[in-house]
């Protein structure tokens, strides 16, 4: 009996085992069927808007699709809403209306073991997961198929200012030009694009649009929008300085529902004018009783005067420029600006008379036009007696914009004053001073002027010359000389270094960057003076655009008068029209090269801009494998250069290779009717549906090749169908 009931105990422990490993292969026989999930789109705008559709493909070993079966749809990761419209529907990229609070469906069963369900996106960026989980699967666990679909930002906004430095006059304006593109690239059309100042003075002014020729749309945009025909998502405001010095933060924003977003841009509000003085010579000798003053009485206060930007002013008046002695004695006279070839400099004088008291004389200096009114202050003594003696320095001073430009046009003003070995200026010489350059490139007046005291009309022993810069492409100084003769004979030399900026390459934004084929296309082009850099040359167009590869042209050159496409005139920003027709090549980056053709020997710039391919085309086919002697289903998933839909475009299939005929004259169709049973799950979303008819002694693989006949280069792709065994 005990042997007998081991022997039993034995057989059940071996059937249970043998059972246990049998369960256990009919478990994990995943290659009895093949589950495949994919998208039409990858790509979305987290816009609560957007849709796709989703495909599961199920199918047997032996090449059949499986129908019939629970396939379910669950939202993984992300934000994002599942719904099952109708088949056959027409699907549009937005056409949910966002009525799907769904995360989880079940897909509906079209046919040949294809499951379509629609994702409408949400409203935060990130990658979404989509589950394909064949529930009624015998299999445990139940198999799953994934696909990724990215949500990208609604809206982005770049933000560009053509001078982030103003002066405080109340009138000096900046342009602000905000580009709006979407999450794909695609300029953003009639958006609320708004202005603001969050910080600081000053007021904003919209920019409605800048003229345009006469037979251009005239259609009705927002109130900051500039529309250039065949050009929108460029939205511009002008912002005008307060009065006062300080930082005025403007924030540009688009107060979507879903994405409200905002970027934010300073600029600096620098006092009107600044001043600088200087005197020569800084120590004159008393008045003697009521004698009439003498040139040894007398000094000679020189005011350069820049406005915010650095530059020299010319051309104000006795009432623009106040000098009044706050602290000592003396007087101060007179008023004339500096010229040369009877063109002002920037630089003003006044003439310090010393009385019969010695001491410090405390001068001050008001810029009394300016809002801020600047002002500056120097000192000169005024000792018991003066007696010049010989010839022993040279005193240099140097005038000029700060910066000071290598452009081949800035001009700077030398002065020089012989002074003894004391300080005391040197009058009478019979030879004028002598100017030279000794390095650096540019001119310089070599034979120097004498000021005129304004009080006496004789000679200060002052001369002036005017230097004009060289062109350079790098930062540079130049050494410049003064030379007296003296009546012995005697030669003394004075050298002062001025330093020189490189004049920067403008900045050049092409927008929309990315354009689309197949159709004629137009991007600005905007080019931004980033040094805030107004030439003395008669060039009106001071910049030009060339298209150094790729196809298209320019049909507006740049330029900077307020009339299309230009916004502002007199501004830093200059712009031009790039456009191409619908002939031109796709998938291929167009060169531009822009050329500043009012300043010699500085380089060109170049920029870039991408025309995007005509058709992606991403095919699937089931079943995978296929059966031989039965109809394969091939649905194409075609997309344009922004990753949308490509709507109402003509595929067809061609076999390239392989025993297999086309059927339905290999047209593809994406308008929710069916092929000889093959359903288009939706209509108008960029999924096309043909099918191959694979012969009975097919073998192998068969290659066959789907066709977008709509665009010129009419693209393809090649896919290969494997045949079952």
């Amino acid at each position: 009996m005990k042997r007998l009931f081991y022997s039993m105990l034995w057989g059940a422990l071996m059937l249970s085992l043998m059972f246990g490993i049998s369960s256990a292969k009919a478990n994990t026989q995943s290659v009895l069927y093949g589950l495949r999930a994919e998208a039409t789109l990858t790509t979305l705008l987290a816009n609560g808007d957007n849709s796709t559709t989703l495909y599961a493909f199920l199918t047997s070993e032996n090449g059949s699709g499986i129908d019939g079966e629970r396939v379910r749809f669950a939202l993984q990761e992300g934000r994002a809403y599942l719904s099952t419209p109708q088949v056959g529907s027409i699907a549009t990229l937005s056409g949910n209306q966002g009525q799907e609070t769904e995360i989880a469906v079940d897909g509906v069963n079209i046919g040949n073991g294809v499951y379509v369900a629609r994702m409408r996106a949400g409203t935060v960026a990130g990658t979404v997961t989509i589950a394909a989980e064949w529930l009624s699967s015998p299999d445990n666990p139940i198999p799953v198929a994934t696909v990724s679909i990215d949500l990208v930002t609604a809206e982005q906004i770049t933000v560009r200012v053509d001078d982030t430095d103003v002066v405080n006059d109340g009138v000096d304006t900046a342009t602000i030009i905000a580009y709006v593109v979407d999450g794909l690239g695609r300029p953003v059309e009639n958006a609320d694009v708004r202005f603001r100042i969050v910080n600081g003075a000053g007021t904003i002014t919209p920019i409605t649009r800048s003229t345009r020729p006469a037979d251009s749309s005239t259609a009705a945009t927002l109130p900051y929008e500039v529309m250039i025909e065949g050009t929108r998502g460029r939205y511009a405001a002008l912002y005008r300085s307060a009065t006062t010095p300080g930082q005025a933060t403007i924030e540009v924003s688009l107060p979507t529902i879903t994405n409200p977003i905002r970027a934010t841009t300073t600029i600096n509000v620098v006092e009107a004018s600044n001043l600088s003085a200087v005197a020569l010579p800084v120590t004159v000798g008393r008045l003697s009783g009521n004698s009439r003053p003498k040139p040894e009485n007398t000094s000679v206060i020189l005011v350069a005067v820049r406005d915010g930007d650095g530059d020299l002013v010319s051309g104000l008046g006795a009432n623009d420029l106040e000098a009044d002695i706050i602290s000592g004695p003396g007087d101060v006279v007179g008023f004339d600006e500096i010229t040369i070839n009877g063109e002002g400099t920037g630089v003003y004088s006044f003439t310090f008379i010393a009385s019969e008291i010695t001491g410090p004389s405390v001068i001050q200096i008001v810029d009394v036009q300016s809002p801020g009114v600047p002002r500056t202050e120097l000192t000169i003594n005024t000792v018991t007696e003066v007696s010049p003696g010989i010839i022993d320095r040279v005193v240099l001073e140097s005038f000029a914009d700060e910066p000071f430009f290598s452009d081949g046009e800035s001009e700077a003003l030398i002065v020089a004053l012989a002074t003894d070995v004391d300080g005391n200026a040197i009058r009478g010489l019979e030879d004028a001073a002598e100017f030279s350059l000794i390095t650096g490139q540019g001119r310089i007046q070599e034979r120097g002027t004498e000021i005129l005291n304004s009080l006496t009309r004789e000679g200060t022993g002052i001369y002036v010359s005017q230097y004009t810069s060289g062109t350079a492409g790098r930062d540079t100084t130049v050494d410049i000389r003064a030379t007296f003769s003296a009546t012995n004979g005697d030669v003394v030399t004075g050298t002062t270094v001025l330093d020189l900026s490189t004049l920067r390459e403008p900045e050049v934004v092409v927008f929309p960057n990315t354009i689309p084929t197949n159709r004629v296309v137009r991007s600005v082009i905007d080019i931004y003076d980033v040094n805030d850099q107004f030439l003395n040359s008669n060039i009106t167009n001071r910049y030009s655009v060339n298209i150094e590869a790729g196809p298209g042209e320019i049909i507006t050159q740049p330029n900077d008068d307020g009339i299309f496409p230009d916004l502002v005139a007199g501004d830093n920003i200059s712009s031009a029209i790039y456009e191409i027709n619908e002939q031109a090549a796709s998938n291929q980056n167009v060169q531009l090269r822009i050329t500043d053709r009012g300043i010699a020997g500085i380089g060109t710039t170049d920029a870039n801009l991408s025309i995007g391919a005509e058709t992606r085309i991403l095919a699937v086919v089931s079943p995978d494998p296929a059966d031989a002697g039965e109809m394969a289903e091939i649905i194409a998933f075609a997309q344009d250069e922004f990753g949308l839909p490509a709507i109402g475009h003509e595929l067809v299939v061609t076999v390239v290779s392989g025993s297999a005929s086309i059927v339905n004259g290999g047209r593809m169709v994406d308008d929710g009717s069916n092929i000889l049973g093959f359903r288009d799950a939706f209509g108008d979303d960029g999924a096309y549906v043909g099918a191959v008819d694979i012969s009975g002694v097919a073998t192998g693989t068969v290659v066959v090749r789907i066709t977008d006949l709509t665009p010129p280069s009419q693209p393809s792709t090649d896919v290969i169908i494997t045949i079952a065994r």
